[in-house]
C-alpha cells in the first residue's frame, strides 16, 4: 500500500492573535438610577500560510458607549449610544490593499411602564449596525469586486409582559428597516450588500404555564418580510423563514432532578441569493430536542441532551444560482447530536 503524500500548496496554516481591553464604570444616583460608561479596543490579526503564499488581516477596532437608566414613579427610562471606528489592513503576497476604514454608531432609547405587580408595558426605539466581518471583506480584495458597507438597521418595538391565570404571557410587535444588508451572493461567491432597503414586520407571543411540578411552554413567530425598493422591489428576503413555533415541557422529579423536552418548527424560504424568488421554497422542517439536568444545590450541576433526536435533515444554508436553477447548493445542519457538560456558579 501507499501513503498519499499532501499537496503542500493545499496545506494552510494559520497563526491568530488577539488582544482586547473593555474597561467600564457604573455611576448609581437615587435609589435606582445609574450610568454606565466604557470604551473597548480589540486589535487583532490572523497569518495564513499557504504554498501559494503569505496572507496577512489586521483588525483594530475602538468603541465608545455610554447607558443610562432612570427611574420615575411607575416609568423606566433607557438611553443607550456607541461609536465604533474598525479598521481592516490586509495583505497578500508583496500586494497591498488599501485600508478599510468603518465609522458607526448605535443609539437606543426605551421607555418601561409598570402597571401592576406582575405585568409591564415596553416601547423602544433602537439603531444598530453590523460591521463586514474579515472574510466578508477578503471576498471582496479577491474578486476586485465593489466595496461591502456596514449593514445598518432601525427597529421600533412596542409590547407586554404580564401573568395571567397561572401563565406567564409575553407578546410584542415590531417593524426594522435595514440598509445595505449583507448576504452571499452565490453565482459570484462572495458577500454583497443587497440593492435596496429590506424591511421586517414581526409579532412574537410567548407563553409559559405552571402545574406543579409540570412547566409547559409555547412560542409564535410571524414575520412579514420584503425588498421595499430597488432591483428587487416586492420580493421576500431570502433566507427568512415567515414562521416559527416551539412547543415545550419541563418535569422536574424533585428540586434536583429535571426533564426538558421541545418541539421546533421553522417555515419554508426562498434560498440564498434568490433576490428574484424564482426558485422553489427551501421545504419546512420540524426538530425535537431532549435535555437532562441534575442540580447538586451546592453550585454544581451536570446537563446532558440530544439535540435533534429524529435526525431530520435540514440546513444551515441554501445556496441558489440563476445561470443554475436545477442546482442548489446545501450545508447540511448537523442530525442527531449528543452533548453533555458541567456548569459551577460561585
Amino acid at each position: 500500500s501507499k501513503t498519499a503524500t499532501p499537496d503542500p500548496s493545499r496545506i494552510t496554516s494559520y497563526d491568530i492573535d488577539q488582544v482586547t481591553v473593555r474597561p467600564k464604570l457604573k455611576l448609581s444616583y437615587g435609589e435606582e438610577n445609574y450610568l454606565i460608561a466604557g470604551f473597548d479596543y480589540v486589535d487583532g490579526n490572523n497569518v495564513q500560510n499557504k504554498g501559494s503564499g503569505t496572507s496577512k488581516f489586521e483588525k483594530e477596532s475602538k468603541g465608545y458607549f455610554a447607558f443610562n437608566k432612570f427611574v420615575w414613579n411607575d416609568f423606566e427610562f433607557i438611553q443607550g449610544y456607541r461609536h465604533e471606528d474598525t479598521k481592516y489592513d490586509f495583505s497578500r503576497g508583496a500586494d497591498s490593499i488599501p485600508d478599510k476604514d468603518y465609522d458607526n454608531r448605535a443609539v437606543e432609547v426605551a421607555a418601561n411602564y409598570l402597571y401592576s405587580d406582575t405585568g409591564n408595558a415596553f416601547l423602544s426605539y433602537v439603531e444598530g449596525f453590523r460591521t463586514p466581518k474579515t472574510s466578508e471583506i477578503d471576498d471582496e480584495i479577491k474578486t476586485g469586486g465593489e466595496v461591502v458597507e456596514p449593514q445598518t438597521h432601525k427597529t421600533i418595538e412596542l409590547g407586554v409582559k404580564d401573568y395571567i391565570f397561572n401563565s406567564y404571557v409575553s407578546a410584542s410587535i415590531y417593524g426594522t428597516e435595514t440598509d445595505d444588508e449583507i448576504y452571499y451572493d452565490k453565482p459570484l461567491k462572495r458577500n454583497r450588500n443587497i440593492d435596496g432597503t429590506t424591511e421586517r414586520i414581526g409579532f412574537e407571543l410567548f407563553a409559559e404555564q405552571y402545574f406543579s411540578k409540570l412547566t409547559l411552554n409555547e412560542s409564535f413567530t410571524f414575520i412579514d418580510h420584503e425588498i421595499s425598493d430597488g432591483d428587487y422591489e416586492g420580493n421576500d428576503i431570502p433566507n427568512v423563514s415567515s414562521h416559527q413555533y416551539s412547543l415545550g415541557a419541563t418535569y422536574d422529579f424533585n428540586e434536583s432532578l429535571s426533564l426538558y423536552t421541545s418541539l421546533n418548527y421553522f417555515g419554508s424560504f426562498y434560498a440564498g441569493a434568490d433576490l428574484n424568488n424564482e426558485a422553489e421554497k427551501v421545504d419546512s422542517y420540524i426538530t425535537v430536542d431532549a435535555k437532562v439536568s441534575y442540580d447538586f444545590n451546592n453550585g454544581f450541576s451536570l446537563y446532558g441532551g440530544i439535540d435533534n433526536i429524529f435526525g431530520e435533515e435540514y440546513y444551515n444554508y441554501v445556496g441558489y444560482d440563476a445561470s443554475k436553477p436545477d442546482r442548489k447548493k446545501y450545508y447540511p445542519a448537523a442530525e442527531r447530536t449528543y452533548y453533555a457538560g458541567f456548569k459551577y456558579n460561585f
